[in-house]
């Protein structure tokens, strides 16, 4: 379920409007999944960028219980949510239609799986495989911000408390 205001409005200060309403925005929680060195992407078939672990909040649910419930259900992974690194704000256009998204970011482990096991999916369009923090650009990984907050966090347990893509925000 996403959540969204239906204001059966036309137009509002020249943003697209879908299908009469406002654009929906995306809670999603990530988790990022770290063994020695290396952290678990997930790929979308024949998509050219990756992504980290977790989905779509559904109403009335936990974020992290989210994420547990995204990892069981895309490859039976069994992960212990641990701190909280951040938030990336992204906004982009997919399939000719605006998109945006919070991403609330945790570190967490694996509890079934380390980087020499590559988990199984159980969805035929989702793949997962471990690649090597040092080589994230290599796996054009979105939303770009994580390219710098997941290796900084990995060195120095750093967390970023906000970050986003949007080109408009306003100081």
């Amino acid at each position: 379920m996403e959540l969204c205001v239906d204001l059966s409005i036309q137009k509002i200060d020249n943003r697209k409007i879908v299908r009469g309403r406002m654009p929906v925005i995306h809670l999603l929680g990530r988790v990022a999944l770290i063994s020695n060195g290396h952290i678990l992407l997930a790929h979308g078939i024949g998509a050219k960028n990756t992504f980290l672990p977790g989905g779509h909040v559904e109403y009335n649910e936990a974020v992290k219980n989210a994420i547990m419930r995204e990892l069981k259900e895309e490859f039976g992974g069994e992960v212990q949510i641990e701190e909280f690194i951040g938030v990336v704000e992204n906004s982009f256009e997919y399939r000719g239609q605006p998109y945006h998204e919070l991403n609330l970011l945790f570190s967490g482990k694996l509890l079934n799986y380390d980087y020499t096991q590559t988990p199984k999916s159980l969805e035929s369009h989702l793949e997962f495989y471990w690649q090597r923090i040092d080589k994230l650009r290599e796996a054009n990984l979105l939303p770009p911000p994580l390219l710098t907050i997941i290796p900084g966090y990995h060195r120095d347990r750093k967390s970023s408390l906000w970050t986003n893509t949007m080109e408009n925000e306003k100081e």
